[in-house]
């Protein structure tokens, strides 16, 4: 007998493989495990630490002229992880939520990040480096606003699936 639990429905099923045999049945009175909410609350408190970190790099980048290529090399690399992690939790609200709005939020401001953070590397006067500063961080802090929003509506939407 093989059985998995199938989440894809409101009420969690249980699949069962009897020979030839298939039966679908309601999981009543047991456990189902589910990790999503474990890795959406792991990412939203690693995105919080690690911005933390990238905006240090990122001062560090901007205002020293020591190891300015590895604080910038580390910086993007960083920047890359935050990304995907903007990216999984706006796709987990939309999962939960149902709605393409959040998501597609997330996925707009996470492609503008580094080509606006790639753009100053190719700023041709000082102005346009400093303009282009200003748009990454304005960025920045929209993305860990959006983490936030996210985030909240995600536990919300996730309880009300709970609660009925």
């Amino acid at each position: 007998m093989l059985c998995k639990v199938d989440l894809a429905y409101q009420t969690p099923r249980k699949i069962c493989h009897h020979g030839d045999q298939l039966s679908i049945t309601a999981c009543k009175n047991e456990k189902v495990y589910d990790d999503m909410p474990t890795a959406v609350r792991a990412s939203n408190i690693a995105f919080r630490v690690i911005w933390i970190i990238n905006v240090i790099l990122g001062i560090l980048d901007a205002f020293t002229s020591v190891g300015t290529q590895t604080w910038l090399g580390l910086h993007m690399l960083i920047g890359i992880l935050l990304v995907a992690l903007l990216w999984f939790l706006g796709i987990a609200e939309g999962l939960q939520s149902r709605s393409v709005i959040f998501p597609l939020a997330t996925f707009l401001v996470g492609l503008l990040i580094p080509i606006i953070g790639y753009s100053q590397l190719l700023a041709s006067s000082l102005g346009a480096l400093y303009t282009l500063r200003a748009i990454h961080v304005v960025l920045i802090l929209g993305a860990i606003a959006l983490v936030e929003v996210v985030t909240g509506r995600y536990k919300r939407a996730l309880a009300a699936a709970k609660a009925g």
